[in-house]
C-alpha cells in the first residue's frame, strides 16, 4: 500500500534529494571559541593537582572524601588484623578511636561547610 499524496506533490524524490549544508553562523563560531578558551583557562588553572581533586568549588569535599575513605579502609584494616599493642604502642580501641574521631571531623567539615550564617 502506498501512502497518500496530495495533488502536486511528488513524494517520490523525498528519497532521493540530498540535504542542504548548513554552514554555522558567525555568532555560533565566536561562540564555540569563547567555549574553546573558557575550557582551556580552565584546564590552565586546575593544574595537576586540580586534575585529580576538582576544581575550587568542589575541591574541599573531594578530598574529604578521600580522606574519609582511607580512614574506613584503616578502620576495616584494623578491625579484621591480629593488632599487637607492642608493634604500634597503642591497642585497637585507641587506634579505633583516633579513626572514628578524623571520620566524625570530615563528615562535620563537609555538612558543615554548606551552611551559610
Amino acid at each position: 500500500m502506498t501512502p497518500p499524496s496530495k495533488p502536486g506533490i511528488d513524494v517520490s524524490a523525498i528519497s532521493s534529494s540530498k540535504p542542504d549544508d548548513i554552514k554555522p553562523s558567525a555568532n555560533a563560531l565566536a561562540e564555540q571559541e569563547q567555549l574553546a578558551h573558557a575550557q582551556k583557562t580552565f584546564e590552565n588553572e586546575l593544574g595537576w593537582l586540580g586534575k585529580a581533586f576538582g576544581g575550587r568549588t568542589e575541591k574541599p569535599g573531594n578530598i574529604s572524601g578521600l580522606v574519609i575513605v582511607v580512614c574506613f579502609s584503616l578502620l576495616i584494616i584494623v578491625l579484621m588484623s591480629d593488632f599487637e599493642e607492642e608493634k604500634f604502642g597503642m591497642n585497637a580501641s585507641d587506634l579505633i578511636t583516633i579513626i572514628v574521631g578524623i571520620i566524625t571531623l570530615t563528615l562535620g567539615y563537609l555538612f558543615g561547610s554548606n551552611t551559610k550564617d
